[in-house]
């Protein structure tokens, strides 16, 4: 029986056969207005929780195979509430009538799918509603060392929603127009004072980019000197910003959260783990997650976390994006 695999996550859902080299992504979430200048939408998640099973089976409904056919394996987050798992079995045994399904954490998934699976891994899964900090040792997650930030993309584009609104245009019903702005031009800052500096003097690296109007364009774009703009073309300056906002993932308290930064975070997570696995655990970092694409982040992570790991361990933080691997190495 073939086994189709559906990563739920707060931003999208992940599926595929486990035996396909591909895999295909659609929205989590269902819009409510017809008008994409003004998008109202419900998402079944709420911080990294599917507490919408209903409006969530609707969304699975036209994605999932046959159930007669299939072997279905959903992810579901580490302590979800007992009365949310039973809700998510109701739906796939009665509505969806699947024979035989799993339900597995999605960050194990991720060690256990890795092409040259080491024995002892930390992933690191920089997500959409939060940040997961997940040692797994010998294919066994260490869950009294679990640690969960909750920061995440949405936090993140949150905050740029209300940067931009505050110094230009009011941005704060347009999420996914400024999602876009901040996957295009934010990245981590290797020497944040000196960058911040350079945002101050004359020559600044201000990117400007252009909105959609949704008459001749659907989406933004950097404006070059190349640029072909409407007379009717609002566009803003983002200056500070590409950098300041991943920020928050390293320093949470910048915004007044009472949270330690991803440094901080992981270092708590191995050392809360057996002495004998610390070694490894610091060889073996592994960043997953849609916040993970941010430019710079290994590198950034890395001069963070250096001073927190004692001497006399290696540090090696890599990065894992071909989720189709993961599917193959799963099924």
């Amino acid at each position: 029986m073939a086994v189709y695999i559906v990563d739920v996550g707060g931003a999208s859902l992940k599926h595929g056969l486990a035996t396909s080299p591909r895999y295909t992504t659609t929205p989590n979430y269902m819009r409510m207005s017809a008008k994409a200048s003004a998008i109202q939408i419900r998402r079944p998640i709420e911080r990294g929780y599917v507490v919408n099973w209903t409006l969530q089976g609707d969304l699975l409904q036209d994605l999932v195979p046959p159930g007669k056919d299939h072997t279905l394996v959903l992810t579901s987050p580490l302590f979800t509430p007992e009365k949310l798992l039973a809700t998510q079995d109701e739906v796939v045994f009665e509505e969806f009538e699947y024979s035989a399904y799993a339900s597995v954490v999605p960050q194990a998934m991720v060690a256990h799918g890795l092409s040259q699976q080491p024995p002892v891994t930390c992933i690191v899964d920089l997500g959409f509603s939060c940040t997961y900090i997940v040692p797994v040792i010998q294919g066994n997650v260490v869950l009294s060392a679990v640690r969960r930030l909750n920061v995440g993309g949405k936090l993140l584009t949150n905050y740029m929603k209300e940067c931009v609104s505050y110094r230009q245009w009011n941005m704060m019903d347009s999420f996914e127009i400024i999602d876009e702005v901040k996957e295009a031009v934010c990245g981590c800052s290797l020497n944040f004072t000196s960058d911040m500096h350079a945002f101050a003097s004359r020559d600044a690296p201000v990117v400007q980019w252009a909105l959609p109007d949704y008459v001749h364009t659907k989406h933004g774009a950097i404006v070059t000197p190349d640029s072909m703009l409407h007379d009717s073309t609002q566009v803003l300056r983002l200056g500070v910003e590409q950098i300041t906002v991943p920020e928050i993932l390293f320093h949470p308290s910048d915004i007044g959260l009472d949270q330690a930064g991803l440094a901080f975070g992981i270092a708590d997570a191995i050392l809360a783990c057996p002495d004998y696995a610390h070694g490894l655990l610091f060889l073996n970092i592994v960043l997953t997650g849609g916040t993970s694409k941010l430019p710079r982040l290994r590198e950034r992570l890395h001069a963070d976390l250096r001073p927190l790991v004692p001497s006399e361990y290696a540090l090696g933080i890599s990065s894992t994006t071909e989720y189709h691997r993961l599917l193959e190495g799963f099924g």
